[in-house]
Order: structure tokens, then sequence, then C-alpha cells
């Protein structure tokens, strides 16, 4: 008699679906940070002078 396939759960098939649903979320996520991490590190080292300068950028 041959071994059936072993039976996967849904709860495990739906938490592999959401850890990558979560993954696919933090990438997008860092992504998109991205340019505003830039600008923040430029805000910091002084390349503003002025508010008017954070404004227009942002």
């Amino acid at each position: 008699m041959a071994n059936p396939e072993p039976i996967v759960p849904p709860r495990i098939l739906v938490n592999n679906k959401l850890r990558s649903e979560i993954l696919h979320f933090c990438c997008m996520a860092s992504r998109l940070s991205t340019p505003i991490i830039e600008k923040a590190t430029k805000l910091i080292s002084g390349k503003y002078q002025n508010k008017k300068d954070i404004n227009k950028e942002f």
C-alpha cells in the first residue's frame, strides 16, 4: 500500500500566504520610505538652511 500524500492543514497554507504578503508589504514600504529617509538625512546634515527650503523639498 503506497503512502498517501501528507495532508497539509489549511492553517499552514494560510500562514505561508500571509507571511509572503507581509514580506511583500515590507519590501514595498522600505522602497517607499527610502526618499523620506534621504530627505531626513539631508535635513539632519544641514542641507536645508530654513523652513522654506524644507517645505519646497517635501
